[in-house]
């Protein structure tokens, strides 16, 4: 059978629709829910740190194992720009599974009341207020909270959990 009538098949079609449409609504969902409730206690940002470099460079000892040859071909420039590539994507790998680990074993819940200053909509960012959190030492923002007032009082209720928090809401006192 030609592999150009499998592709064109529904066996083929249908799994990939759906595979399609699953990554988008993860990626939606991770964009929009997790990762602006999610903030990171000091420690877990160090473990961050700490792993993203480990993780390229076993990653680029890996590929160095595998590919002797090739590698030590490559000019200097070019084993850099892949060693950076390494260390970005290993980022972005580390920083994800920090942030669902952290989305998923945060059980404590408590609230706190503390003032607040509204924060506008930026290229990348939502409206919302900052407030400073003890917890973590800084200002965080908190999406989508706020009574339209410039500053005020607001009560900020959050699950804890070893390595961060979450934000479940912000309600304006």
């Amino acid at each position: 059978m030609n592999a150009a009538l499998n592709r064109n098949s529904y066996a083929y079609l249908i799994p990939v629709v759906i595979g399609f449409v699953l990554v988008t609504a993860l990626l939606l969902g991770w964009v929009l829910i997790v990762w602006p409730s999610v903030h990171f206690k000091p420690m877990a940002e160090k473990i961050c740190l700490i792993s993203s470099p480990v993780l390229a460079i076993a990653w680029l000892l890996r590929l160095w194992h595998t590919r002797k040859g090739e590698w030590l071909r490559k000019k200097p420039l070019e084993r850099l720009k892949v060693f950076l590539g390494a260390f970005i994507a290993s980022a972005v790998v580390m920083v994800s599974l920090l942030a669902a680990v952290i989305f998923l074993t945060s059980r404590t819940l408590s609230s706190y009341d503390t003032a607040y200053e509204y924060a506008g909509r930026g290229h990348r960012s939502c409206t919302g207020i900052h407030v400073f959190d003890t917890e973590v030492n800084k200002q965080i923002k908190i999406c989508e909270a706020g009574s339209g007032a410039y500053q005020g009082w607001v009560r900020v209720e959050k699950r804890s959990g070893p390595l961060g928090f979450v934000v479940i809401g912000a309600v304006p006192l």
